[in-house]
């Protein structure tokens, strides 16, 4: 599946995450593994009955949601 607005940043973001939870464990920040990608689609997903209802849905609120509000800072 393919939402539109899950791109390039989006994976950046992710990479930096996930880089920064390895370099800093003492801020621990949860890794965001393949599995973590595929609740963030679910949850982008979620109550949509159709791709065109969902293919161009925002997925920054789910994506950042994974995070806190104070790791989100880090």
């Amino acid at each position: 599946m393919t939402l539109k607005s899950w791109d390039h940043a989006v994976d950046q973001w992710i990479l930096r995450v996930n880089s920064l939870a390895k370099w800093c464990p003492d801020l621990k920040l949860p890794t965001i593994t393949d599995d973590g990608r595929q609740a963030m689609i679910q949850q982008v997903c979620l109550g949509a009955t159709s791709y065109k209802g969902i293919k161009e849905k925002p997925v920054w609120p789910a994506v950042k949601a994974w995070l806190s509000g104070s790791s989100r800072r880090w």
